[in-house]
């Protein structure tokens, strides 16, 4: 007796089996790498493609922020690069990976909930100029402060200042 269609072979879904990151922080502009390492009985792990995205506080899902995903022979492992522009929303990302097989056999997706935060840039004290070296009681001086931020221009920013006389009073 003949057994036709006796069995079937079967695609077996690849995995996602690490996720990391090179930091749990990034300031806007800068840059965190995320580190992924896949398994798959049927392909190599360089032969898999890699989907990455992000969600924002209160925001949707999506992936422009993430850039530069390759294969790192070296490591064995996908790398892409995680830079929040000037605008990004701050506080605390989701991040998460699925990963697709040269059969399109597709893993879950793999979510690792306030997995990066997103912070502001602080600014930046350059300089300051005084109008003279001295000044007597009851009359001015004119003190410019020159002060740089990546997200907000000089004229943003909120200046306080102090003294102490050479006393110390």
């Amino acid at each position: 007796a003949s057994h036709a269609n006796a069995f079937s072979v079967v695609n077996n879904p690849p995995l996602v089996s690490s996720y990391t990151t090179s930091g749990s922080e990034v300031y806007r502009t800068a840059a965190v790498t995320l580190f992924i390492e896949v398994s798959d009985i049927e392909d190599p792990d360089e032969n898999v493609t890699i989907t990455l995205g992000y969600k924002a506080p209160q925001g949707s899902w999506s992936s422009s922020y993430i850039s530069s995903l390759w294969f790192n022979s070296s490591s064995q492992r996908w790398q892409a690069n995680f830079t929040p522009p000037i605008s990004a929303t701050l506080g605390d990302y989701d991040v998460r990976v699925m990963v697709t097989d040269a059969d399109d056999g597709t893993s879950a997706w793999s979510t690792y909930s306030n997995n990066l935060t997103v912070l502001n840039n602080a600014p930046v004290f350059q300089n300051y100029a005084t109008g003279a070296d001295e000044v007597l009681r009851t009359s001015t001086i004119v003190i410019g402060v020159n002060s740089t931020d990546t997200e907000d221009p000089e004229t943003a920013h909120t200046v306080t200042m102090q003294y102490r006389s050479p006393s110390g009073d």
